[in-house]
């Protein structure tokens, strides 16, 4: 660095003196001599910038370098006096400083433990230990500190010259019990090495602290490990002891009466029966529909080759004998005309062994089936068994009377169809479906023509009559997925997932012609009438995208069905009539 720069003054100044020694040319010479200054100027500048980033890249690597030897000290656990040898030692190899020597803080004070670059007989007679004040400039201002300025050296017996310039304290915890003494370095400047001297002093003075504090989570962690395996021992000492308190049945039949949805119901008491009673298997046995049999509805466990459509005819003999039963019924013990029967010997080829009783299901009970024999429960495990099948068809009861309110609500009671609120409802939702995986959907509206003049001829109790066979007819005349509702009076609407215009017009047509050709019976009276019906559709999103414009459109090509002279369907048109979508 030092020879760009005098050949930069040496040019300079001759320039210079050639400008003194040729006036004539002083003008000339003195511009070439400010361009060289300016681009000698920069180039140094440029020089010194580049050295001193190579420099100091140099130094970032060298830290890297040994903070990953640091982390691999920490995983083998070194102690942290071996950690500042270490360190020490880098020094002396890695960043070329010549001298670098360890002290450690003992119960005298500091004493040498390691040398670098040094024998340990040369620096003995140095009194190192004979000045505190090192001590406290390290520990106050925690940063490298000049060695001169403690030991200046007087030149007298054994006060000479101290060898070493500078020291490097260890602090843990704002305490220096190791400091780095060491020389002047070789070849990084000692500006740009004292950051990095410090940072590595940091790392190497926390190690302990993180040697402790790992350490202490590992205790912790084995604590917690030892509380978990202790808690799964007694939970699985609570597992083979089932509770049948009644505390326990309370918070079953309140975790049961908050489900709502069948089959997660049936689900849950299974499940409930099995952990309590370390059953095999188990099935449930409920009406049917049709109320003529009791069906499997649920069941766990292998049942061997017991059918999934397995029913039990209403009247048959089991059933009185087990509701006569207190217990559960043992099926071993039924007579052999009865346990000769094919459902019976069904349910015992599968495993079943005994039946108990469901009570309180709206007159019509229920029957649970397990694979053992109630001489294996205790009598305490019997009356639970028991409670617990009473609670449950509290609960069965519960459920179908809910079922049956929500039913009526969404229910029109004259014509069993869908009744207002329900048609609202499901509209939203299909909207809303259809709008989410791009579809359409088609609203069909329609009603009876001239519904008055029959109400006011034949009665409002015939034109009652009339509605409900229509409101039958329109349930076997639309698809599964369609939802027919009663708008109101003689109106009606059908709701027609993933339906286009073509679709819709092609249904209101068949519809009309379903209708015209249907006799309707007078309920007072022989006579039979025929009616017509005027229908208008609208399709989302053609039409409308909201709810209310939907229905206004629908209602709107209806009335131009029957402004047209009635029975006859129409979609929606807005160059015929103008709605704002």
């Amino acid at each position: 660095m030092f020879i760009p720069l005098f050949i930069y003054i040496g040019v300079a100044g001759a320039l210079l003196g050639a400008a003194l020694l040729l006036p004539e040319l002083a003008s000339k010479i003195v511009i070439v001599a400010l361009v060289f200054v300016v681009i000698g100027g920069g180039g140094l500048i440029y020089l010194t910038h580049r050295k001193g980033l190579a420099k100091l890249q140099e130094i970032v690597k060298l830290y890297m370098r040994y903070a990953e030897r640091i982390y691999s000290d920490f995983s083998a656990r070194t102690s942290l006096e071996k950690q500042v040898a270490n360190l020490a030692e880098y020094l002396e190899e890695d960043v070329d400083i010549p001298v670098a020597v360890v002290y450690a803080r003992r119960k005298r004070g500091f004493m040498l433990t390691d040398c670098n670059g040094i024998k340990k007989e040369e620096l003995k007679a140095y009194r190192v230990l004979t000045r505190p004040e090192l001590e406290e400039s390290m520990e106050k201002k925690a940063a490298v500190v000049s060695f001169r300025r403690v030991y200046p050296g007087t030149g007298g017996p054994g006060d000479e010259e101290h060898p070493l310039e500078y020291a490097l304290p260890i602090l843990t915890a704002g305490r220096c019990n190791f400091f780095i003494a060491f020389s002047m370095p070789a070849r990084l400047p000692i500006k740009l090495l004292r950051p990095f001297l410090l940072a590595l002093a940091d790392q190497v003075g926390n190690y302990k602290h993180l040697d402790d504090a790992n350490y202490k989570h590992n205790q912790t962690v084995q604590r917690f490990k030892q509380q978990i395996d202790t808690l799964k021992s007694e939970r699985d000492k609570l597992a083979t002891t089932p509770v049948h308190d009644a505390r326990f049945l309370i918070t079953a039949q309140d975790r049961l009466s908050r489900i709502q949805d069948r089959e997660k119901l049936y689900e849950t008491f299974i499940q409930l029966m099995t952990d309590q009673f370390k059953v095999d298997a188990l099935i449930l046995l409920l009406p049917s529909d049709d109320r003529k049999s009791f069906v499997r509805r649920f069941s766990h466990g292998k049942l061997g080759a017991l059918a999934d459509d397995f029913q039990l005819e209403m009247g048959h003999p089991v059933l009185s004998e087990v509701a006569k039963s207190e217990l559960p019924l043992a099926l071993e013990s039924l007579t052999d005309a009865i346990r000769g029967d094919g459902p019976i010997s069904a349910l015992q080829a599968s495993g079943i062994k005994c039946l108990a009783f469901l009570n309180g299901i709206s007159n019509l009970d229920g029957y649970v089936g397990m694979s053992c024999s109630p001489e294996k429960f205790a009598s305490v495990e019997v009356e639970a068994f028991l409670s617990y099948c009473k609670s449950f068809g509290l609960v069965l009861e519960n459920l179908s009377n809910f079922e049956k309110i929500e039913r009526l609500s969404y229910t029109d009671e004259l014509t069993g169809l869908h009744n207002y609120r329900y048609f609202y409802k499901r509209l939203q939702e299909e909207m809303l479906r259809a709008q989410r995986f791009d579809r359409h959907l088609a609203l069909a509206i329609f009603d009876v023509d001239g519904f008055k003049v029959f109400n006011d001829t034949y009665g409002h109790l015939s034109g009652d009559f009339l509605l409900e066979q229509l409101g039958k007819l329109l349930t076997k005349s639309v698809r599964s997925i369609d939802i027919v509702s009663r708008y109101g009076g003689e109106e009606f609407c059908i709701i027609m997932p993933e339906s286009d215009a073509a679709d819709c017009m092609n249904f209101m047509e068949r519809l009309r012609v379903i209708i015209l050709s249907e006799e309707f019976k007078d309920k007072f009276s022989s006579e039979y009438h025929r009616i017509t019906v005027s229908l208008g559709g609208a399709i989302y999103p053609n039409d409308a995208q909201r709810i209310d414009r939907l229905v206004y459109c629908a209602d709107m090509a209806l009335l131009q069905a029957k402004s047209t002279g009635k029975n006859k369907s129409f979609m929606f048109d807005e160059n015929l009539i103008t709605v704002k979508k």
